[in-house]
């Protein structure tokens, strides 16, 4: 990895995967630990894992995973309760069809979509209704804002 570059891949939960890179990663620099994450997550979950994209469009991510979706969201610009519900609907849907199948969100531009998309969903699955649960989780990528709202 270049110096000065943090590439962060977290296990949210056992089926809940963050990659995050800095926006002003190079290309190049970018692409090879993207090539050298799909080749993890393909050797660990086989095709039980899809990619929700929380960046603009990016075709390197969508020709090297077999399940992208790409949200298409613009950076330094909020996305409509409408887009992060239907986000969070496909994400249930996709871990509800079978227990071996796994999430990963990917944002390139720092870790502030992904923890959004992350509080969101828990909320949205009602994991939220339990602090109990909620303490749970290993929530390490959720920003500390979010964290001190589940805190009460």
């Amino acid at each position: 990895m270049e110096e000065g570059y943090r590439i962060d891949l977290d296990y949210i939960t056992e089926r809940i995967i963050t990659v995050s890179f800095p926006q002003a990663c190079p290309d190049q620099t970018y692409l090879q630990h993207l090539r050298d994450i799909t080749q993890m997550l393909k050797s660990k979950h086989g095709h039980n894992y899809m990619v929700i994209n929380l960046s603009e469009k990016n075709d390197s991510l969508t020709q090297m995973n077999p399940k992208v979706l790409d949200t298409g969201w613009l950076d330094l610009l909020a996305p409509s309760m409408e887009q992060m519900y239907g986000v969070c609907k496909i994400m249930d849907n996709w871990l509800h069809s079978h227990t071996q199948h796994v999430l990963v969100m990917h944002c390139q531009g720092g870790q502030g979509r992904v923890g959004v998309m992350v509080a969101s969903y828990i909320h949205f699955s009602s994991i939220s209704a339990s602090r109990l649960q909620v303490s749970r989780l290993p929530l390490k990528l959720v920003p500390l804002l979010v964290r001190a709202a589940f805190s009460g």
